[in-house]
């Protein structure tokens, strides 16, 4: 994750109505020029890569793009995952502000699939009341 340290020490990061949305969860590599599409591979938390081409970062590049000047609102974008060539669409729905900051409120759209699922119970006598799995 030397991009993500890299980029967490040199960019101050704000949020205007909530700095506890303030921080770097993860990274966002894009590839090939900024056509009518992007190819991206998406790496979060601890190194983990995204199967998708991740909503989120999916919406900051559409921001970032429109905040260039490289698409207009209302143009959709495809957006591909480099590694598993998974599809996500997405445009700018309207231009906004949060108090002073301007902003844009995205659409992304795509399909998901499941891919596991997992449970984990706390028997009532268990004398360890909680756990964090990393």
């Amino acid at each position: 994750m030397v991009f993500k340290q890299a980029v967490a020490a040199s960019v101050k990061l704000f949020h205007p109505e909530d700095n506890e949305l303030a921080f770097l969860y993860g990274i966002n590599l894009y590839s090939g020029p900024l056509g009518s599409s992007s190819e991206t591979l998406t790496i979060f938390a601890d190194g983990q890569v995204d199967r998708s081409p991740c909503g989120s970062g999916t919406s900051g590049l559409i921001a970032l793009l429109y905040h260039k000047g490289l698409i207009k609102e209302g143009a959709e974008r495809k957006v591909v995952n480099s590694k598993t060539r998974s599809v996500f669409f997405a445009k700018v729905v309207k231009q906004v502000k949060l108090k002073d900051t301007p902003a844009v409120i995205t659409e992304v759209s795509g399909r998901a699939y499941y891919t596991g699922e997992c449970t984990f119970y706390h028997e009532q006598d268990d004398p360890q009341p909680s756990f964090l799995i990393k």
